[in-house]
């Protein structure tokens, strides 16, 4: 079955790109035409359109559906360059329960549930995993709760049938047929069977035998990053959104929003081993979608009946990342649509301070320390001084690149996400 007018957001370094002769995925008159509907109808009453492929969106979970519209590009400058031009109809709101007739559905391929169209060999989310399958699925499951808690909608979780009688609106699996030099792509909102297909590619075995999704690192944000894209979200920085902005650099990193590739040295963790005496730095992605993603969300969808952590809610005292303690180390945005007492509790911080700012759309630091010798001290704990200087050479320099105006990083590229 073809594919053709149906847009996927492939995740590839540029070189990669510029050796590609055509890709449906990255031309852009094949972009042009999934947004504007061109080669894949939205499915009708029966859920099959024009070109014989089953309606994406499946408001009851069987092959019967609806489809998608095309999205208006919003006045802001912050959130038009997230806006792909696409997103999901019929999908109900969060006033409906769990498993409504409306709410959009996703679901892992089982491996033998047909699709109708082709992608490369593919293998399920579960074989890829370390250990555990159900572990494997639980953590990607909680992936997708992260966007149901900012969508005004819900994302109900089905599981396959081998007959194909019950498949997720959004499908999610492993498959050879990643371009090279990408670790997943995404397809758009579309009235195919494509619609909002999620794949993974088996090079993503960034530890060489198998990808666990984990949250703060790299597979954990790629999974937020793709889900991204089956929702309606571009790049903000390669002109593929529907009004062709880019976001200002000074804007487009982790912490604004998940669909961005660069300026990451900003989310740096510093590791020292006392044992061997070796220090070394590492990157903390982002644990949730970002300022920017919920707001081009809410353009996208609206906030009509949004309920999520509505009643008076304590945030901090939790366990593991969800504590604010003396190893807090984790970049989150809370959304709470209602209550009367709501509280961020740090009193879990013993060893430095923390910066709380109650103004909707602003950062608080937990955790924080007010100089670069303090973080570095609370790290190099046996006063090894070559460990101190290695990593004040290294945060000097990251100060350096990211006080660099409106410029990229020249240390760093667009790693494929």
């Amino acid at each position: 079955q073809s594919v053709v007018g149906e847009v996927a957001a492939v995740e590839i370094e540029f070189v990669e790109l510029a050796k590609t002769l055509h890709d449906p995925r990255t031309c852009q008159h094949c972009q042009s035409l999934a947004v504007t509907g061109g080669g894949a109808a939205a499915g009708g009453s029966e859920g099959v359109n024009e070109n014989g492929e089953y309606g994406a969106l499946i408001p009851n979970h069987q092959n019967t559906g609806s489809g998608y519209a095309t999205a208006t590009s919003p006045s802001s400058s912050a959130i038009s360059p997230l806006i792909k031009g696409a997103k999901w109809t019929n999908v109900g709101d969060d006033g409906q329960a769990a498993g409504g007739a409306a709410n959009l559905s996703y679901s892992y391929w089982d491996g033998t549930a047909p699709y109708d169209y082709a992608e490369g060999t593919r293998t399920t989310l579960g074989s890829h995993a370390t250990g555990n399958e159900a572990a494997q699925i639980a953590a990607h499951d909680a992936v997708f709760e992260l966007w149901d808690a900012v969508s005004p909608f819900s994302l109900d979780k089905v599981t396959e049938q081998n007959d194909g009688s019950q498949v997720g609106d959004l499908r999610v699996a492993f498959t050879d047929g990643v371009p090279a030099g990408s670790a997943a792509f995404a397809y758009y909102p579309n009235g195919g069977a494509s619609g909002g297909d999620i794949y993974y590619s088996n090079t993503i075995d960034t530890n060489g035998n198998a990808v666990d999704f984990v949250e703060g690192e790299y597979n954990w944000v790629t999974a937020l990053h793709e889900i991204g894209h089956a929702l309606g979200l571009s790049h903000p920085f390669d002109g593929g959104s529907k009004d062709g902005s880019t976001l200002n650099l000074n804007l487009d990193f982790q912490r604004n929003t998940v669909m961005t590739y660069v300026q990451r040295d900003r989310n740096k963790t510093l590791s020292y081993n006392a044992g061997n005496q070796t220090a070394s730095i590492g990157t903390t992605h982002t644990s949730t979608p970002g300022l920017l993603d919920i707001e081009a969300i809410e353009h996208l969808y609206g906030s009509s009946n949004w309920s999520f952590n509505n009643t008076d809610t304590t945030y901090g005292a939790g366990a593991g990342s969800d504590a604010f303690d003396n190893n807090y180390d984790s970049i989150r945005v809370i959304v709470d649509s209602g209550g009367t007492a709501d509280t961020l509790d740090a009193s879990g911080v013993t060893s430095t301070g923390s910066i709380i700012n109650l103004t909707p759309g602003t950062y608080s630091s937990i955790n924080y320390y007010a100089t670069m010798d303090d973080k570095i001290n609370a790290v190099v704990t046996d006063g090894n001084q070559s460990a101190k200087d290695w990593f004040k050479a290294q945060l000097t320099n990251l100060d350096a690149l990211a006080s660099a105006s409106n410029s990229y990083y020249t240390a760093y590229t667009r790693e494929a996400l």
